[in-house]
């Protein structure tokens, strides 16, 4: 496939910046509330119930966090960007890896559609009325009884027996099995028969939608930034997406791996680490844990530590960028911040203003914004001429060299 390198929107820590936009502030109003719901996707699996909360958590203040590093009105840095050296395997991006990504598109279509007449059989999502007595009882025993169930027959989620008993039977019918409890189970039940009454409402049916010309140019209309006509356009599409979002970050890292700070712009510096203590007390009181605790979960000995090290991971490439803004007489503009903030609002489907939605995500989300979204556009457009991709060294150390356009 050819390469056509357009350098767009970074993807570098948009997640990060995604997920932390979520512990602004507690929602006051339903539109607020649906987009704070939106952004947050962070990790409930990374706190168990073992740090179920005890009382009120004890939150991180911003003035005890001591970031002890050079500061300036400016900030400055030392970087030759003059040549930009990318690994060209770090940014191939295989057959195999667009096929999935094209796979996820369609699975993104994915409808569902209830079926009411019928057989049912193994592998059907069934929705389930069910009483379960012990064989010679008169009143259900507890949790026997549920209404509105939804099981995947031939899953094993329930007993044996009672999924193959279900099998065969016609939607909208009620009918009794009987089943017996393993001897494993709860001493209350372990080895007695039980008759359950089961009625079938309706048979769940997964529709996933067929990778054709039409499916793409639909999709392509309704979340695309440009129309397209077919499969091909797409793959060439999604290859595209992959590589340049590759690329982008691998000119980041090795912006980063080039530049030296020597001192942090004071302003910029209160203004992230402040967002970055509003992020770990918001996870903190959403899960009802102290902060050092949920910076423990995050792989931090404090809040402190957690706040410092994402603060300066942060400053580091803002740093980076500011210095290659001045150089090149790159000013961001308040139209440019609303436009990506646009952007945002589109993907999360909030319909307020954008006036509303900074109220809503904070003065450290925009900010962020303003530096690790538009203004890193602008830079990367600025120097893209200066990136080199570097294949991998032949046997006699010479490399080949392929220049972005």
């Amino acid at each position: 496939m050819k390469k056509v390198i357009t350098l767009s929107l970074s993807a570098i820590l948009a997640a990060s910046m995604i997920c932390s936009a979520a512990y602004a502030e507690p929602a006051e109003d339903a539109a607020e509330a649906e987009v704070i719901e939106t952004f947050e996707e962070t990790a409930d699996e990374a706190i168990g119930d073992d740090f179920a909360s005890s009382g009120t958590p004890t939150l991180l203040n911003a003035d005890e966090v001591i970031i002890d590093v050079p500061v300036s009105e400016n900030g400055d840095c030392e970087i030759d960007y003059s040549v930009i050296e990318v690994s060209a395997a770090n940014i191939a991006v295989s057959d195999d890896e667009v096929e999935v990504y094209m796979n996820s598109i369609t699975s993104a279509g994915t409808t569902t559609e209830t079926v009411t007449e019928g057989t049912v059989q193994n592998g059907d999502t069934v929705n389930i009325d069910f009483s379960g007595k012990l064989e010679g009882e008169e009143e259900p025993f507890d949790g026997g009884t549920a209404a509105g169930y939804d099981i995947v027959l031939g899953s094993g989620t329930f007993i044996p027996g009672f999924e193959e008993q279900v099998e065969g039977h016609e939607i909208g019918e009620t009918f009794d099995i009987t089943v017996t409890f393993p001897d494993e189970y709860t001493e209350e039940l372990a080895g007695k028969n039980a008759v359950f009454t089961i009625t079938i409402n309706y048979v769940t049916v997964t529709i996933v939608p067929e990778l054709n010309d039409e499916y793409v140019q639909t999709f392509s209309a309704e979340n695309l930034d440009q129309p397209l006509n077919s499969v091909e356009e797409l793959r060439q599409y999604t290859y595209d997406y992959l590589y340049n979002q590759r690329l982008e970050s691998s000119v980041m890292e090795s912006l980063l791996s080039k530049g030296k700070v020597i001192s942090y712009n004071k302003d910029s510096l209160e203004i992230v680490k402040a967002y970055v203590v509003e992020d770990i007390n918001a996870a903190a009181s959403m899960y009802g844990v102290d902060a050092d605790l949920m910076a423990m979960m995050y792989g931090f000995e404090t809040a402190s530590d957690y706040v410092t090290t994402q603060t300066l991971s942060y400053m580091d490439i803002i740093t980076i960028l500011d210095k290659i803004a001045a150089d090149k007489g790159i000013e961001v503009k308040d139209e440019d911040i609303d436009s990506a903030l646009n952007s945002y609002m589109l993907q999360y489907g909030y319909t307020g203003t954008v006036e509303e939605f900074r109220e809503i995500v904070g003065e450290g989300f925009v900010f962020l914004i303003s530096k690790l979204s538009v203004e890193y556009i602008q830079v990367v457009e600025a120097i893209k001429d200066n990136v080199v991709i570097v294949e991998d060294a032949d046997v006699s150390g010479n490399a080949a060299e392929e220049t972005v356009e």
